[in-house]
């Protein structure tokens, strides 16, 4: 039987686990939850020979191990947004805040290495989002995008992968950062995983 280990956030887990538990996938399953993209190296080391896949909630954790484990022998793989599920996330998001256009909402998980998701190929350049363009791919460098384009009064709205549409300050009358959703990057917003499924 395949064993598959799935390293994960908490705050996805309870999404994976209800997927498995309404599923009969044929395999055997050890999670491993991580608060900090630093513990991922520790779970690979408790779960390689074990495991057959090492499978992540996300493209961050992801992309964590495949830039810090040099010698990494284990298939991995994530789970990722499809271009329909994207289209879904906008077209809801359009419904939800029309007065808030798609080129002042900032999208963290749309970066260069998923090549943006395609997203070229459906809007023009004046109305694409911002997006993550920071190589160096973290916790830390996300949340200092959005600061950075909140700061420069660029975006009014942001939406991180596993949460809904966040307003920033600006539109609160404050002069706060914009909240972000990420472990130990600041406060914890409502959660709300958008259609995936396994």
């Amino acid at each position: 039987m395949i064993s598959i280990s799935i390293i994960s956030p908490l705050k996805s887990m309870a999404v994976i686990d209800k997927a498995i538990e309404h599923n009969d996938f044929g395999c055997v399953f050890h999670k491993y939850v991580y608060e900090s993209l630093e513990e991922i190296k520790d779970i690979y080391d408790q779960c390689k020979d074990i495991s057959d896949v090492l499978f992540f909630s996300g493209e961050l954790g992801y992309s964590y191990i495949l830039t810090h484990v040099d010698d990494l022998k284990v298939p991995c793989t994530f789970i990722s947004y499809t271009e329909k599920t994207l289209l879904s996330i906008l077209l809801n998001f359009v419904i939800h805040y029309p007065d808030v256009p798609l080129n002042r909402l900032y999208i963290d998980f749309l970066t260069p290495v998923n090549d943006f998701m395609n997203l070229k190929k459906y809007l023009d350049p004046e109305h694409m989002p911002y997006c993550f363009e920071n190589p160096v791919y973290n916790y830390e460098t996300l949340k200092e995008r959005a600061v950075e384009l909140w700061e420069s009064k660029k975006i009014d709205m942001m939406n991180p992968r596993n949460c809904q549409p966040v307003i920033c300050p600006c539109l609160q009358g404050t002069h706060e950062p914009p909240p972000f959703h990420g472990n130990h990057a600041g406060p914890r917003m409502r959660v709300g995983i958008h259609g995936n499924t396994l």
